[in-house]
């Protein structure tokens, strides 16, 4: 006699798309609570590393003229007094002024190039010194002894 006795099998099909589904929300859960452990640690770091103070390299003289060029392609020559985190105190400042002429009988362009000071030139005549924006400034440096600046300078009463 034949054994026709069923093996009962379970129905599977509605429970494995629910076990991906799932196993997807927990491998979520677990990568977005390591994130926000990650993030919490890189913020506690930053607050609790000591910080550095600025250091600001003494590239310049007080007594000597220095050239400072400025990120909006403007050049002062000065004597430098005080250079803080957050200004450049220029003392007996000078500047380039470029005057351009048409000539109207070659119909050439002249320039030419000038050194003024805002003292006697500026319609507001500042006091002799002026401060300049740290964030502005993109270099210093001495002005060389041959320098027709330096000596238009050192010229002047």
């Amino acid at each position: 006699m034949a054994n026709n006795k069923k093996i009962k099998t379970e129905d599977n099909s509605r429970s494995i798309p629910f076990r991906m589904i799932f196993k997807i929300l927990v491998v979520l859960v677990v990568l977005f609570t390591l994130g926000t452990i990650n993030l919490v640690l890189i913020d506690y770091y930053q607050a609790t590393r000591p910080q550095e103070p600025e250091v600001i390299p003494q590239v310049y003289n007080q007594d000597e003229y220095n050239i400072v060029y400025l990120d909006n392609n403007l050049f002062y020559f000065c004597l430098i007094e005080d250079f803080n985190p957050d200004y450049l105190k220029c003392n007996e400042p000078f500047y380039l002024v470029r005057k351009r002429e048409d000539n109207p009988e070659t119909g050439e362009q002249t320039e030419q190039v000038f050194v003024k000071s805002p003292e006697e030139e500026e319609i507001y005549s500042p006091d002799g010194a002026i401060y300049l924006n740290k964030d502005k400034i993109v270099y210093i440096a001495k002005i060389g002894e041959s320098s027709p600046v330096l000596e238009y300078i050192n010229s002047l009463p």
